[in-house]
């Protein structure tokens, strides 16, 4: 498959552009699937944590498929067009996905085409995401609510942008065009902006900007070990759209306060030679797990993401990392909520 880009920078700058400018990743390996039919959202509304009849044409948002026991089959992006649902799911589980949706398709008009060889997803990521895809790409980004879709144009190419939610407290947009396209794209987004500071980023510099600020990941943070309360997706959830797979017990666990565990950022006196997942002790006791580590080269000091036990996060007993008396240790710089 041909290279959609191909990162220059060292890596600290690459992160840095995540972090505090503006940085293009290739985020292709996201699978794409379209669903249609006429009970499309009547099924999908039924078996998702978020209540998809709220949304009109040109929406979206971000959703959790869960299992009866309440826990993450993944965590989706869903758009609504006029005649179908865009459907973009976690690199890798689509197929896990799509076995899922027909698992509750019994007698429904509902269909789901793989569009993820045909489409490519460009991200635009950082504080100044905003103003370069504005300037370049779409003025009317900016304006975007989360996860609505807008026309743009780089070149003599069409793209569709989508607002993401971004790695920073600034908003991402993904630039969505064919895949034959997408190289083409790129590059010419690239010349065009960057005097204002775009940067090709490589998926490295993408892990460890994502870890710095707190954004969860299938197979590590989520995932069937895990519910979407205790992975902070509470935008995710709707208290109120009524039933669906997984409801009750996510519902009892926000009613009676008993989400005992919760996924934090960490920082680490150290993380040379450590391999995700780590166990966390405090006081001789399993404290929890780091799912995710990114240090040097890429971030000046060792970050992770894992998931403390409420109650160590409340005794604030240091954490060591790897052994009840290791000598790294973690403090929780916060919890996620997305």
């Amino acid at each position: 498959m041909t290279s959609i880009l191909t990162p220059t920078a060292d890596p600290a700058t690459q992160t840095r552009a995540l972090l505090h400018a503006a940085g293009l990743v290739d985020a292709s390996a996201i699978q794409s699937f379209v669903l249609t039919g006429k009970h499309r959202v009547d099924l999908v509304q039924r078996i998702s944590s978020n209540d998809l009849k709220k949304l009109a044409p040109g929406d979206g948002h971000a959703n959790c498929f869960t299992t009866n026991k309440g826990r993450i089959v993944d965590w989706v992006r869903l758009l609504v067009k006029d005649d179908a649902v865009l459907m973009l799911t976690s690199p890798g589980n689509g197929a896990h996905v799509v076995q899922w949706l027909d698992r509750y398709t019994i007698t429904e008009d509902f269909h789901v085409r793989d569009v993820s060889a045909e489409i490519a997803l460009l991200h635009v990521l950082g504080p100044s995401a905003s103003a370069v895809v504005a300037k370049h790409v779409a003025a009317a980004a900016p304006e975007l609510k989360p996860f609505s879709v807008c026309p743009g144009r780089i070149g003599a190419t069409d793209v569709q942008v989508i607002r993401t939610e971004g790695l920073t407290t600034s908003p991402g947009f993904y630039l969505l065009c064919g895949r034959d396209e997408a190289p083409g794209v790129a590059a010419a987004l690239l010349e065009r902006a960057a005097a204002d500071g775009l940067v090709a980023c490589g998926p490295d510099a993408y892990a460890a900007a994502r870890v710095h600020e707190g954004l969860p990941e299938f197979a590590r943070e989520l995932g069937e070990d895990f519910h979407p309360l205790e992975a902070g997706l509470w935008g995710s959830v709707s208290f109120t759209k009524g039933c669906y797979v997984g409801q009750e017990v996510i519902a009892r666990l926000n009613t009676y306060d008993k989400v005992m565990k919760h996924l934090v950022r960490l920082e680490l006196t150290d993380g040379a030679g450590l391999t995700a997942p780590v166990p966390l002790f405090a006081n001789g006791q399993d404290a929890g797990v780091v799912t995710s580590l990114a240090g040097p080269p890429w971030l000046p000091t060792w970050r992770a993401l894992g998931y403390v036990k409420k109650k160590a996060q409340s005794a604030g007993a240091p954490l060591h990392v790897g052994a009840p008396d290791a000598p790294i240790t973690a403090r929780v710089v916060d919890r996620i909520k997305l």
